[in-house]
């Protein structure tokens, strides 16, 4: 049974994530505090809405549990491939950033992937897994904190470069 809000929900994280994507291949003044914060907001978004939406789903069932393991797993993994693809760039105005568009490729591709093995997973039988906006959540935050280690290293070796003034 869908929330009465769901629609508002999913249209703003499609706008949310369309902005996110458009900052993401653009140079972007580098915020030590909103680059280390975000994934934390996003777990914490994550759990919260987990216990908003817990009495609403399915049971949990062994593979939901499965696949949401194998899922933050790949979600590290896509963060840490993230990490070493983002560029930084010293300027006379500070430390700037982007993720070339081979990264933004790849973030598509995971939620595409994401998108269409919520289907399969509604199949056999994953409907906690497939339905939950928190999961989802969950595993953008662990992408997030995959990138952390990198964005933490390369912001402090970055030197200066001309292509951060196109």
């Amino acid at each position: 049974m869908t929330q009465p809000h769901s629609g508002f929900v999913i249209a703003a994280v499609v706008a949310y994530v369309i902005y996110y994507f458009a900052r993401q291949v653009t140079w972007q003044r580098f915020r030590p505090r909103t680059v280390y914060a975000m994934p934390l907001v996003m777990l914490g978004g994550g759990v919260y809405l987990l216990h908003l939406q817990g009495p609403t789903l399915p049971m949990i069932r062994p593979l939901d549990v499965g696949v949401l393991v194998v899922e933050l797993l790949a979600g590290v993994v896509v963060g840490c491939v993230l990490g070493s693809l983002t560029r930084f760039s010293r300027t006379a105005t500070g430390l700037r950033y982007r993720l070339p568009v081979i990264g933004l490729a790849l973030w598509i591709g995971f939620i595409a992937v994401r998108v269409l093995v919520s289907y399969v997973l509604a199949g056999l039988g994953a409907h906690w897994t497939a339905a939950a906006t928190a999961s989802f959540l969950l595993v953008l935050g662990t992408i997030r904190l995959g990138q952390l280690p990198f964005i933490a290293i390369r912001s402090h070796t970055a030197v200066p470069a001309r292509t951060a003034t196109r």
